[in-house]
């Protein structure tokens, strides 16, 4: 205002012929001190609010996000205690933020009074706040503390996320041209709180879009003007219509509901189909699937029987990675001071029959481990009556089926006043059993001496087909034989003829040689030796029946003839010198010759001189 007084005065006294005026004209910037005052304002001190306030906004939405982060955990949440102060004041901050800001906003829209729109911003902001509390109240009271959980962090998000968007426009501020004399918007005017805080302006922008895209004045149609006019009606019935169908619920096939009544259960189960209830937030329902199967882990008897993949196989020299969990039996033939330790697992699988008692049965987080302790104490407490033998034999059936029924009567005990948990076990069995694994290698020396025999009996086979068939030319010929030559071995024993005898072996012989292995051969060649040896003895005896008769006939001739056909052989290889008679001669020999040519020459030589002598 002073800046436009001070504007108003310079034009006066310009229009009065002062700017004539030397001294007026050299001072004239001097004298807009409210000008210079509403520029540094724009240009330093608004921008400098700007920062601070983002600054602020970030700190503590930061330091409230990290804290207020624990509590968005159910377990550690407490709700507010006061909620119709906590209700009150949200409608206070609400109802009057809204309409400060819808005031302010419509001040704004004055050229003078534009900056305000900020402030209008920043009041639509605390009004939805407000608002959001109010919301989280009544959702709490309706039996659930989701709403006032989110709140926790939503809040300090919602802070970072306006400090942020400050930021953003005062860099956006420094690079933006503007006209001369026109001032930058200030950054703490949020545009998105700005929108809010004048909804029409919304319209208005949706309005000229429209236009554009069109070609023609779509906000000027009676159409939209109609809209425009009944939008608000129209919104509030719809919301209305919106909060009216909450009085409906549809039930799936496969669930069942519980109506809430201000967080207290009313009626009986909801079954499947439609339903009508009071609307939100008096009556909420809760959903449940009442007709899947539900597993219980797969380690009901012991934490250690963990499923391994399907790749892998369950031997029980395996080392897994968990700590193993044991269950005591009795052993096969011992006392009862004897025990043994078996690892077992066992999955339960079963379905919430009755959902009121499902419900009240115990806190939604623990009803599983609940179940699970409790079939975990009736599996140790009856295994501890049975043998190894009964679980890991033919009993494991019957052990599985008196289990089932044994955890059913402990599920049924559960419950405020015994009155059950509300589920019926569908399949509960022992899948696998393994002894702790410090004592496969016990198992598997048994395992290995047994291989060992079988390797061994077909190693023996083995060589028995190989020898048998090398021996006579199959396995089958071979057993005959065998059973042939018993049968000659009862023969002879029982003192039976010759030709029965003979009879028999030859009959042996010809199976023996009818497989053609080294028997058969060793036959064959046997009979050639036989009579090879045959036929040279008939021919010496041939022989010397002609020599017999040759000597008879003429004995000097034959004497001759014998005499000379034995010095022929013996003179074969000797050397033979012829010299003329009745002179001395001299015979020297080459010794280097071979020992038995040199033996015999010495020896001729010998003779020979001796006969020279005589």
């Amino acid at each position: 205002r002073r800046e436009r007084i001070e504007h108003m005065e310079a034009e006066t006294l310009a229009a009065a012929g002062a700017r004539a005026s030397s001294a007026f004209d050299e001072a004239k910037d001097d004298l807009r001190v409210a000008a210079k005052r509403l520029a540094w304002m724009h240009r330093a001190l608004l921008p400098a609010v700007s920062l601070v306030l983002a600054g602020v906004l970030i700190a503590i939405g930061y330091w409230r996000f990290v804290e207020g982060r624990k509590e968005f955990n159910p377990d550690v949440f407490t709700a507010p205690t006061n909620a119709g102060w906590t209700i009150a004041l949200g409608v206070g901050i609400g109802v009057v933020g809204f309409v400060f800001a819808r005031f302010v906003s419509g001040m704004a829209k004055q050229p003078v009074w534009s900056n305000l729109r900020g402030g209008a911003a920043q009041a639509v902001g605390a009004a939805l706040l407000g608002l959001a509390l109010v919301v989280g109240e009544f959702v709490q009271l309706a039996g659930s503390d989701v709403v006032q959980r989110a709140l926790v962090v939503a809040f300090p998000i919602a802070m970072m996320v306006g400090g942020a968007e400050i930021v953003l426009n005062f860099l956006l501020n420094l690079y933006r041209p503007r006209k001369p004399g026109e001032y930058a918007r200030p950054a703490l005017d949020s545009r998105f709180l700005g929108f809010i805080a004048a909804p029409d302006r919304i319209a208005e922008s949706i309005s000229e879009a429209l236009n554009y895209q069109f070609g023609f004045d779509v906000s000027s149609s009676w159409f939209y003007r109609l809209l425009s006019r009944w939008a608000i009606t129209l919104t509030l019935i719809g919301l209305v219509t919106i909060w009216a169908m909450t009085a409906m619920v549809v039930v799936k096939p496969n669930e069942r509901a519980l109506r809430l009544r201000m967080g207290e259960l009313v009626g009986q189960p909801l079954e499947s189909g439609a339903h009508f209830k009071l609307p939100w937030p008096f009556e909420s329902v809760m959903r449940a699937d009442a007709t899947g199967i539900r597993t219980i882990g797969d380690e009901a008897g012991s934490l250690a029987s963990l499923p391994l993949n399907e790749e892998e196989s369950g031997l029980w020299v395996r080392q897994t990675e968990y700590q193993e969990e044991f269950v005591i039996v009795r052993p096969t033939g011992g006392t009862d001071r004897d025990w043994a330790l078996v690892s077992i697992e066992v999955p339960l699988h079963y379905s919430v029959a009755d959902l009121r008692k499902w419900e009240e049965f115990a806190e939604p987080e623990s009803r599983a481990s609940v179940l699970r302790a409790v079939a975990k104490r009736q599996i140790m407490s009856y295994l501890t009556t049975r043998s190894v033998d009964d679980i890991l034999g033919r009993a494991r059936a019957e052990v599985s089926a008196e289990l089932t029924q044994r955890i059913g009567e402990a599920f049924d005990a559960l419950g405020p006043g015994g009155q059950g948990a509300g589920v019926e076990i569908v399949f509960t069995a022992i899948e696998k059993v393994r002894p702790p694994v410090e004592t496969a290698a016990a198992f598997e020396k048994v395992v290995a001496s047994r291989q060992e025999r079988v390797r061994d009996v077909e190693r023996a086979r083995a060589a028995e087909t190989e020898r048998l068939s090398q021996a006579v030319g199959s396995v089958e010929l071979a057993r005959e034989v065998i059973e042939a030559v018993g049968e000659l071995n009862d023969l002879r024993g029982s003192g039976a003829d010759e030709g029965t005898i003979i009879e028999k072996t030859e009959a042996i012989e010809r199976l023996i040689r009818s497989g053609g292995g080294n028997a058969a051969a060793t036959l064959h060649q046997a009979r050639a030796d036989r009579w090879a040896l045959h036929m040279a003895a008939r021919a010496r005896a041939k022989e010397f029946m002609g020599q017999r008769e040759a000597a008879a006939a003429a004995p000097v001739i034959y004497a001759a003839r014998e005499y000379l056909s034995a010095l022929n052989e013996v003179l074969r290889e000797s050397r033979v010198y012829i010299v003329p008679g009745g002179t001395d001669v001299e015979v020297r020999s080459n010794l280097e010759e071979k020992e038995e040519l040199g033996s015999t020459l010495d020896q001729r030589s010998l003779n020979e001189e001796e006969g020279a002598g005589q």
